[in-house]
């Protein structure tokens, strides 16, 4: 291809043909199709999802299996996501009791004051964490300094830095 000299016009020169497949970029491509799976102790077999770039798995967390997702950091390592992880499973309960606590802080005065139906009474405290379903939670100062966040439902657990 020959460029003009202000870059803005080319006019191909001729076509390479090539003898046949090129062998290191066909073996390239199929170690790319190969799954990419680490072991991990605490949250088993984790697979590389290629489109986000993430590990994925599965864990329980409050007696409900869910999705748990490990995103790498800058070095490409999720170690620092793993152990984020595995702290708050070790604290399990105390995690769901501050995350019902604080719901009740910010949400309880709201659902009183705007969501109520006619001829509702105002909902306590209690009632309030019996109806709760947590589906998200976010935590911005894990322990690697990364970004952690853990959402219930149809959302995953998502660990790491990105």
């Amino acid at each position: 291809m020959l460029l003009s000299k202000d870059q803005t016009r080319a006019v191909v020169e001729k076509i390479l043909t090539s003898e046949g497949p090129d062998q290191e970029l066909l073996s390239f491509a199929e170690a790319l199709r190969k799954p990419v799976v680490i072991c991990t102790e605490h949250f088993g077999n984790l697979s590389l999802n290629r489109e986000f770039d993430w590990f994925e798995g599965k864990r329980k967390w409050n007696r409900r299996l869910t999705d748990v997702v490990f995103t790498k950091s800058a070095d490409g390592s999720i170690e620092d996501a793993i152990k984020t992880a595995e702290t708050l499973w070790a604290d399990e309960a105390g995690w769901k009791q501050r995350a019902d606590d604080y719901a009740v802080e910010k949400l309880l005065p709201l659902k009183n004051a705007s969501w109520l139906e006619d001829n509702d009474v105002e909902v306590t405290s209690n009632e309030f964490k019996a109806r709760m379903k947590l589906v998200s939670r976010a935590r911005a100062d894990s322990l690697s300094g990364t970004r952690t966040a853990i959402c219930f439902g149809a959302i995953p657990l998502k660990f790491g830095g990105r």
